[in-house]
C-alpha cells in the first residue's frame, strides 16, 4: 500500500461580520438586482425560458447570472473511449464496513488495464478499523491522510466545514501534488458508501472527450436523482441537467483550476450556486451507474428511503457504440425540442399513467409505439405536488428541481417517457 503524507492544511482566516447597516444595504441591492433582471422566482412562477435551440443557458440569456459565451461543441459518435488516466478519489470517514464494500465494488468494475484509474483513498479521522481496511488492499490503492486543525469561525456546521476542507485537501493532493499528477486532466470522486455498475468506468471514459471539448459542461455524473427503479428504463439514455448531482462524478483540471478557491462549508451547495456554475450543465445517465447504501452518514439518512429504491444499471453497455452526438448544448436543445413536439399532452401524472397503461394493455402496443406524454406545470408549487405524487424528492436545490434542464424533468411509466414541462416553455418549430 502506498502512503502519501501531505503538509497539514491551513485554516482559513476569520471573515469580518457585516453590521446591521451593511446587511440592510445588501438586501436592498439584492432586491434591485432581482427586479432589474425581471426574473421570476420559482416560488411564484416557472422561469421565463428562451427557445431551447438558441445555444445559451436561459439564465445567461436573461443576464442575471455570470456566464461564459458558450456554443455547442460537436461530439461525433465515433469518438473513442478516453485512454489517458482518470484517477479516482474515495472519501472515507469512520465507516470501515462501508469502505470495504465500496472498494470491492470499485476494484471489480475496473478495466483490465488498472493504470487507467489509479485509486486514492482519502481518510478523514484515524479510526483503527478504517486504517486496517485500507491496509488490507496493499498496493491496489494509495492512502491519503487528511488532518484537520479545526476552523475558528463560529455558527458554521463543524461536520460540513470539515467535509468541504476534506474535498479541497484531496483535490489539491491528487491534481497538484502526488507523483504522476501531471498525467491526468480529470478526476472521478466517490464516497465510501457506493456500489458501482459494471460499465461505470467505460461510461466515464466515453463521456470524457465530450467533457473536454464542450465548455458548456460542468461535470459528468453517474447519478440520476430521479432514477428510482419504476421510473427509468433505457441503459443508454443520457441527459443534461442544470442541477449539480454529485454522488459519483467526474471533474476536470480546468474546472479545478477555475474554482480552486473552494468554500469553507457545504461544498456541493457552493458548486450549485449560479456564481460558480455560470449556466453550465452536467451529464447524467437515465439509469444510475452508482447507488448509495449509506444509511448512516453526515446527513443522517435524510433521503435514504428514496436512494434505496434507485435502480443500478446491470447492463454492460458498449459505450463506444452509443451515439452521443445530441449531447452538446445546441444539439441537445434541438433534440429536446423534437422530443417534446412528438408527445401527447396529459393533465397530471395519473392521467398520463392511465393513458400509457391503456395503450399497452388494451391496444396491445409495444413500448416504442406508445406516444410519450408531457404534463405542464404552472409554478414550483405545482411541480412539487406532482413530484410528490410520482415519488420523487421534492427538496429542490439552488432554486431548481433536481435533474432538471430548463425546468424540464423526465421520468418513465412502464418504459414510456413522461415529461414535466413549464407552461411558459417556448419551443421553436424544428
Amino acid at each position: 500500500m502506498r502512503h502519501w503524507l501531505p503538509a497539514r492544511p491551513v485554516c482559513l482566516p476569520r471573515r469580518l461580520r457585516p453590521g446591521f447597516v451593511g446587511v440592510l444595504v445588501a438586501l436592498c441591492l439584492l432586491l434591485l438586482y432581482t427586479r432589474s433582471n425581471d426574473r421570476s422566482t420559482w416560488s411564484a412562477a416557472a422561469p421565463a425560458l428562451p427557445q431551447l435551440n438558441d445555444g445559451l443557458n436561459p439564465v445567461q440569456a436573461q443576464g442575471s447570472e455570470p456566464g461564459l459565451t458558450i456554443e455547442g461543441a460537436l461530439s461525433p459518435p465515433s469518438l473513442p473511449l478516453a485512454q489517458s488516466p482518470i484517477p479516482v478519489i474515495i472519501f472515507t470517514y469512520n465507516r470501515p464496513d462501508y469502505l470495504r464494500r465500496t472498494l470491492d465494488s470499485v476494484l471489480a468494475a475496473l478495466p483490465p488495464d488498472r493504470s487507467l484509474h489509479p485509486i486514492f483513498v482519502s481518510q478523514d479521522d484515524f479510526g483503527p478499523g478504517t486504517e486496517q481496511v485500507i491496509a488490507s488492499y496493499e498496493d491496489q490503492v494509495t492512502h491519503l491522510r487528511f488532518v484537520w486543525d479545526g476552523d475558528r469561525r463560529k455558527k458554521v456546521s463543524k461536520i460540513y466545514t470539515k467535509i468541504a476542507r476534506h474535498y479541497e485537501f484531496a483535490l489539491t493532493e491528487v491534481m497538484d501534488r502526488v507523483e504522476g499528477h501531471e498525467k491526468w486532466d480529470r478526476v472521478i470522486m466517490l464516497e465510501d458508501d457506493m456500489q458501482l455498475a459494471p460499465d461505470f468506468f467505460p461510461y466515464f471514459r466515453r463521456m470524457a472527450p465530450l467533457f473536454d471539448t464542450d465548455p458548456s459542461l460542468y461535470c459528468v455524473s453517474a447519478w440520476n436523482t430521479n432514477g428510482q427503479a419504476p421510473l427509468v428504463a433505457s441503459p443508454t439514455a443520457t441527459y443534461r441537467t442544470e442541477c449539480f448531482p454529485g454522488l459519483g462524478w467526474m471533474w476536470s483540471r480546468a474546472l479545478w483550476n477555475e474554482l480552486r478557491g473552494w468554500t469553507y462549508a457545504w461544498w456541493d451547495e457552493w458548486l450549485r450556486d449560479p456564481v460558480q456554475r455560470k449556466g453550465r450543465s452536467c451529464i447524467i445517465p437515465e439509469v444510475s451507474r452508482v447507488t448509495t447504501f449509506g444509511e448512516r452518514g453526515a446527513s443522517r439518512g435524510e433521503f435514504f428511503s428514496y436512494f434505496e429504491a434507485m435502480r443500478l444499471n446491470d447492463v454492460n453497455v458498449d459505450w463506444e457504440a452509443v451515439d452521443l452526438g445530441y449531447l452538446p448544448q445546441q444539439q441537445y436543445n434541438a433534440w429536446m425540442t423534437e422530443q417534446l413536439q412528438a408527445t401527447v399532452s396529459a393533465v397530471g401524472w395519473e392521467e398520463a399513467r392511465k393513458a400509457i397503461s391503456r395503450e399497452l394493455d388494451i391496444d396491445g402496443k409495444a413500448v416504442e409505439d406508445v406516444k410519450e406524454r408531457w404534463i405542464g406545470y404552472r409554478d414550483l408549487d405545482h411541480l412539487t405536488a406532482m413530484m410528490g405524487d410520482i415519488g420523487l424528492i421534492t427538496k429542490h436545490k439552488a432554486g431548481m428541481p433536481r435533474a432538471s434542464y430548463r425546468g424540464v424533468i423526465h421520468v418513465r411509466h412502464r418504459g414510456v417517457r413522461v415529461w414535466l414541462v413549464p407552461d411558459n416553455l417556448s419551443l421553436p418549430v424544428v
